[in-house]
């Protein structure tokens, strides 16, 4: 576990990657630090809960932080996460309504909303002897929220949850607030299968602070997703590093783009930002980029026939 003064010295550390000069490092210090420090519910509905293992895996050996519960926790007051809570059941689902009812809070939604069978494919809880389905949960805590950020393509627009053929109806948090006519102060999408924890953190830095974020059409912070991932990597003809196209996979190296890479579609800073603490990303592993953060990803086949 680390202190709130460590997520801040990892703050100073990622800086530059965060987009944080001192002076909004000093913002963020008081905003944090603050007794009324903010205060995040995270709910999650259907999906695998890879943007959470997403956000638990940034651990750096020599920088904080060593810990994301902590940063979510302690730091930052994750008032409700039905797998990183201490508490559970009536005792946790009781605190959620009561931060709902006495407080302001930030909404993190992760995984789709399915809305078939009345929306009762997946229930969350049970509040004052009724159960409670996702999209009830999620439409409940979204009229109150300060802002609502929705994290990975599940959330921001469906992704595997909704792919073909999506018996239970799951739609992207967009597509829900539109059909239940909620319109909170922000609505941010940080898509991705999963969401980077760069993302994450960067952006809830920012609505801490009380910035404007930048989006994109699809609602995606700017900064962020504006970066075309063929234009980036380092494989694509042009480069320096280029020395040919793949004709198979494996071929360490090689450009991907002839059997079936999406990076020349897609957005994102991956090739710039990298994962596992700047170790590798998809393509440097020789795997191709399959789109995630697309609104329609897992468009089409994840292995195309080149020959097709």
């Amino acid at each position: 576990m680390i202190s709130r003064r460590q997520f801040l010295q990892f703050c100073t550390a990622a800086a530059a990657e965060l987009g944080l000069n001192p002076g909004r490092l000093l913002q963020l210090q008081a905003a944090v630090e603050a007794p009324d420090a903010p205060t995040v519910i995270w709910l999650h509905g259907s999906g695998c809960q890879g943007d959470s293992i997403s956000m638990l895996n940034r651990i750096s050996s020599d920088e904080a932080p060593h810990d994301v519960a902590d940063f979510l926790i302690n730091s930052l007051n994750l008032e409700f996460h039905s797998v990183l809570s201490a508490a559970a059941g009536t005792t946790l689902v009781e605190h959620a309504h009561h931060i709902l009812d006495t407080q302001p809070f930030f909404l993190i939604v992760e995984g789709g909303i399915p809305l078939a069978f009345h929306a009762e494919a997946c229930t969350v809880w049970a509040h004052d002897g009724q159960e409670v389905t996702f999209a009830d949960a999620v439409a409940t805590f979204a009229r109150k929220a300060r802002a609502v950020v929705a994290v990975g393509t599940c959330a921001t627009h469906g992704g595997i949850s909704a792919a073909p053929p999506n018996p239970t109806g799951v739609v992207g948090l967009q597509t829900f607030l539109q059909k239940r006519r909620i319109q909170p102060p922000s609505v941010i999408n940080i898509s991705g299968c999963p969401a980077h924890p760069d993302w994450i953190i960067s952006t809830l830095c920012q609505l801490f602070l009380g910035e404007q974020i930048e989006c994109d059409d699809y609602g995606r912070p700017y900064d962020i997703f504006r970066f075309n991932i063929h234009r980036e990597c380092p494989r694509r003809r042009g480069k320096p590093t280029f020395v040919g196209f793949a004709d198979s996979f494996g071929q360490d190296r090689y450009c991907l783009q002839r059997i079936g890479c999406r990076g020349p579609r897609t957005r994102g800073d991956c090739a710039n930002r990298l994962w596992n603490d700047g170790s590798s990303w998809c393509v440097d592993s020789n795997g191709m980029c399959f789109g995630c953060p697309d609104p329609d990803f897992p468009a089409g086949d994840f292995y195309p026939d080149p020959d097709a």
